[in-house]
């Protein structure tokens, strides 16, 4: 059998109503005629008498009775998907996945987030940890809608610059630095020190080769860990003092103490990216603005 065509589904929603062609043919703006023709087409196509027509009138036959709440269940969520379509299109409902960082996570993004949710609390954000490299990925096959990164990118997106995470000495409560506001980063040129994997972040890793360097010192790496929580871990532990990005300041870490650096700091790059591409949701440019006021705003 071919599909049913919603026109006259619609006729004979509007007929089961009015059960008056003259009347139900003005409200669908079409002729008496033509109404006819469709409820007889429909009827054929069923191999079912939907109406019963007689010289006092028109009643819907048992069939009709049957078939009705079918076609109305139809209409209904016909109705809602244009609806919703609409709403979709208006961004006010809808979904996004967010590709984010470790580090990023403990910047202003959680901010971001509850400012945009309370805002569009008919859209849907969907979040996913990644590293940087992989969001990159995800981002270029689709399965994000925006990730926040860490600079330079092997990718073509379209970029929107954060502010920076400026990095700071993380410290065991009990050295002597932790009583410190701020050193020179040369105070640590004889201490063993922590850093995240090369392989992780290899910018920032050269980034602060080359600041420790200018700072007159070769820096004595002995422990690469997977994240930047574990390099705190390994600070607690008594393995050294770490390069941390100062957002994590807000983890609290109990034994450790995250001193900030005078003169030269490395600096972790972020940015919102979003796929190349002409056409996107315009919740999307809604999500990127509000996460950028957050990190730019980060009191607000």
């Amino acid at each position: 059998m071919r599909p049913l065509d919603l026109t006259s589904l619609r006729a004979v929603d509007s007929l089961a109503k009015t059960l008056n062609f003259r009347e139900t043919a003005a409200l669908l703006n079409m002729t008496q005629p033509a109404l006819s023709v469709r409820i007889k087409r429909l009827e054929d196509q069923l191999g079912l008498k939907l109406f019963d027509r007689s010289r006092t009138g028109v009643a819907l036959s048992e069939a009709g009775i049957f078939f009705l709440p079918y076609v109305r269940n139809v209409l209904r969520e016909l109705d809602a998907s244009e609806h919703a379509i609409r709403r979709i299109k208006d961004g006010t409902e809808g979904r996004l996945r967010l590709g984010y960082t470790p580090v990023s996570f403990q910047n202003c993004l959680p901010q971001g987030i509850h400012s945009f949710t309370t805002r569009h609390p008919g859209v849907e954000v969907f979040l996913e940890e990644m590293l940087s490299d992989e969001v990159e990925k995800a981002l270029e096959a689709g399965r994000i809608d925006v990730g926040v990164l860490h600079p330079p990118t092997s990718i073509n997106c379209n970029l929107t610059q954060l502010p920076g995470d400026r990095y700071v000495v993380a410290v065991h409560q009990n050295d002597f630095l932790a009583s410190k506001s701020s050193i020179q980063l040369s105070d640590i040129k004889d201490r063993d020190i922590v850093v995240t994997r090369r392989a992780i972040g290899p910018s920032i890793y050269s980034q602060i080769e080359r600041v420790c360097r200018s700072a007159g010192f070769e820096p004595r790496i002995v422990q690469e860990a997977s994240n930047s929580i574990s390099v705190l871990a390994l600070v607690a532990a008594g393995l050294g003092v770490g390069l941390v990005a100062g957002s994590l300041q807000r983890l609290g870490q109990a034994e450790v103490r995250l001193v900030q650096i005078d003169g030269e700091a490395p600096e972790l790059p972020t940015a919102l990216a979003t796929a190349a591409r002409e056409t996107r949701s315009p919740l999307v440019g809604r999500l990127v603005a509000e996460l950028r006021s957050s990190f730019e705003n980060p009191n607000s």
